[in-house]
């Protein structure tokens, strides 16, 4: 994600202005990006299951 955070399952939350999902098999990445200080801050790592719908 640092070379490129927006490569690979990535999608832009609705109602948020800089949030940012990237799924990667069972488990969702959230961040948001810094273009101007070229960084990427990781909010949350989630593991999805049967049981999260």
């Amino acid at each position: 994600m640092a070379v490129a955070p927006f490569a690979g399952d990535v999608l832009k939350l609705e109602g948020e202005d800089n949030l940012w999902r990237r799924r990667v098999g069972s488990y969702r990445i959230f961040f948001t990006v810094d273009g101007k200080a070229r960084t990427v801050a990781v909010t949350a790592i989630v593991r999805r299951t049967s049981r999260t719908y």
